[in-house]
């Protein structure tokens, strides 16, 4: 393993691929089923404030692992990864629900990034009592058009071969990261790239995985409506954090979002977009978040 690790991750990766194999090292996935699926997440850190962490559609839990060894320091953390039996926002929330009350966790706050912010607004009007904060990451509302696009996505990844399905999602992802190299450390870029490498080549991404990611948000686009007096019993606060550059989210989207909600916190960071803003900003998205959270 150690060696084909090394092939995979060479030493113009570094630091970053040493962080990976620390983060592989000490921490173990804990494994539940629910409803006869199977559902994997990480618990570590400590203290009494417990930050959920809620992945996007590109990735696993796994994927924010800089997020999760850094909000460790401070926080209790619970990184769930959503399995690729899994089609609809609703089966999600209740799975999530239940790894929380598994842990014995009252409330927490939620770090949900792009897809993971959709799950968070869902989740906070389902069971408020649970949510202390959302902190949505690159995410947004349900949307009319995003449902027509993520519906047509979903037909067609059901009907192309594996192979192009896997082909084009890394090369997507590829692109945009090179596209964004400006706004990356050294090492950070060769390092992102060769992890979505290795994810596109691992057992996880099948066509189901793909498939289910699409369903998924295609529910949430299509099927939910929320309104300003949804969560007015509701005492949380809500922090937004957002990329000039998204391409994912576009700037009408990002407004609607800030528009919403009644006096969010915003930061935008300037030139990035919305893969750079959530893997080349680690240090300083956290930052942030420990501001926000202590003013709780």
């Amino acid at each position: 393993m150690n060696s084909e690790f090394d092939a995979i991750y060479t030493s113009a990766t570094e630091p970053f691929r040493s962080e990976l194999k620390q983060f592989r090292q000490t921490h173990t996935l804990n494994v539940v089923y629910l409803k006869d699926k199977k559902w994997t997440y990480f618990v570590g850190g400590q203290g009494d404030k417990v930050i959920l962490v809620l992945h996007g559609g590109g990735g696993p839990a796994e994927s924010l692992f800089r997020y999760i060894m850094r909000f460790e320091d401070k926080y209790r953390v619970i990184a769930p990864t959503v399995p690729s039996s899994v089609n609809c926002v609703t089966e999600v929330v209740n799975a999530t629900l239940e790894i929380l009350n598994r842990e014995a966790v009252p409330a927490v706050h939620i770090f949900g990034v792009s897809n993971g912010g959709m799950i968070a607004q869902c989740l906070v009007r389902q069971y408020p009592q649970k949510v202390l904060s959302l902190i949505l990451f690159h995410s947004m509302l349900p949307s009319t058009d995003y449902a027509k696009v993520f519906g047509k996505r979903v037909r067609l990844l059901s009907i192309l071969p594996l192979w192009i399905t896997i082909a084009l999602g890394q090369k997507w992802v590829i692109k945009q990261l090179q596209s964004e190299e400006a706004n990356a450390k050294p090492g950070e870029l060769a390092f992102w790239i060769a992890y979505f490498k290795e994810l596109y080549r691992s057992e996880l991404v099948t066509k189901e995985y793909l498939v289910s990611r699409a369903r998924i948000l295609t529910d949430y686009f299509q099927n939910y409506q929320f309104t300003p007096n949804d969560l007015i019993n509701w005492n949380g606060r809500v922090f937004i954090i957002e990329s000039e550059n998204d391409q994912v989210v576009n700037e009408h989207e990002r407004e609607r979002l800030k528009n919403f909600y009644n006096q969010p916190k915003v930061h935008t960071f300037m030139g990035s977009g919305h893969l750079s803003g959530g893997l080349f900003e680690t240090e300083e998205t956290v930052a942030l978040i420990d501001d926000f959270i202590v003013l709780k």
